[in-house]
């Protein structure tokens, strides 16, 4: 089974649970990074920060940018996973059939915070431990920094993504 349109990010809001804004650059970058590769898929954030060989369970292609939407044309699942994880497999294959509302995709960013000022240049965001260690300066345009994405090692399965409110959106699917 292969599902199409999948909405992997989504621009123009807070991803929830993050000190960062989601803006057009956001999105631009993204796109830069994977409109040429496949991107791999996991079923949770689960381990993210570590190598994650062999836990992969198919790979998002095609992707593009469609308006505040950074999408895949296709995600399919491996072979190994749909013969291994039979179980998984069919869950998620129902759940995307049935309710691709309930369910959606977030992405694993790697980004620099930037502060986007007013006259369209942007200002490095300071970050101390992990965290903004500062407020917004003045003529910043939001009270939040822009993620400028530097890299994205991949796109997971989540029952709540943070920067996809509506599920997986247009999940349609479609036998192969």
């Amino acid at each position: 089974m292969t599902i199409k349109e999948i909405s992997l990010l989504t621009g123009n809001l807070q991803p929830k649970g993050h000190p960062f804004y989601v803006d057009a650059e956001t999105l631009a970058g993204a796109e830069r990074l994977l409109a040429d590769r496949p991107l791999a898929a996991h079923l949770s954030h689960a381990g993210a920060a570590s190598d994650r060989l062999g836990t992969a369970i198919g790979f998002f292609r095609g992707i593009y940018r469609d308006g505040l939407q950074l999408r895949a044309k296709t995600f399919e699942f491996l072979d190994s996973f749909k013969a291994n994880f039979k179980a998984q497999y069919d869950n998620l294959a129902e759940l995307a059939t049935k309710f691709p509302e309930q369910f959606g995709v977030s992405l694993h960013l790697k980004y620099q915070p930037v502060w986007v000022m007013q006259d369209g240049s942007e200002v490095a965001a300071k970050v101390v431990d992990g965290k903004l260690s500062e407020s917004a300066p003045k003529g910043a345009v939001r009270p939040l920094p822009s993620a400028r994405v530097t890299a994205i090692p991949a796109g997971d399965f989540v029952t709540s993504p943070a920067a996809n409110l509506s599920g997986l959106l247009s999940g349609l699917l479609a036998e192969i």
